[in-house]
């Protein structure tokens, strides 16, 4: 029987398929590209990106308590609260997309090493969801994160007027 940790690793994978698609739909357009609604400027698809590998690591590494990767310092800029319009650097998107590739791979290795005890024990970031300060609460989070940034791409797709359904 699969532990709590391989199976939220799975739904994090299943996320992370959805959000590839997406992203395969914008591989062709300006990663750079920022749209407004109402004069409200949305992030661009290379910031989500960025945003969701630091936000992963941080969730899941520094949250449970795994190994830091070194390339966790060059997302800081892409932290909670941040925006593309907050961001000077234009980085290399291949350069990106392997950080992105890494860092999921990293932190679904970590997930399914974790016991169902760690899983209870309160998460090392201090962060409470609805009361449960979990590391199962904070993985939990992570995957409906990753669905929120991954509806953002979606959104994306049809400001470039791209097809996906």
């Amino acid at each position: 029987m699969p532990t709590t940790g391989q199976v939220l690793a799975d739904q994090l994978n299943t996320s992370r398929d959805l959000t590839r698609w997406y992203l395969s739909k914008l591989k062709e357009t300006d990663p750079f590209k920022q749209f407004e609604i109402e004069g409200k400027p949305l992030n661009n698809w290379y910031w989500i990106i960025a945003h969701l590998a630091w936000a992963e690591h941080f969730l899941i590494i520094n949250g449970t308590g795994g190994e830091v990767l070194p390339e966790f310092e060059e997302l800081q800029p892409f932290s909670m609260g941040n925006s593309f319009s907050q961001v000077n650097a234009k980085h290399d998107v291949k350069e990106l997309l392997a950080i992105f590739k890494k860092v999921h791979e990293h932190c679904i290795a970590r997930l399914q090493t974790i016991t169902e005890e760690e899983m209870a024990e309160d998460n090392n970031l201090g962060f409470s969801f609805s009361s449960d300060m979990s590391k199962k609460a904070l993985v939990m989070h992570c995957i409906r994160h990753e669905g929120t940034h991954t509806g953002n791409l979606a959104i994306l797709c049809k400001a470039f007027e791209l097809k996906t359904v």
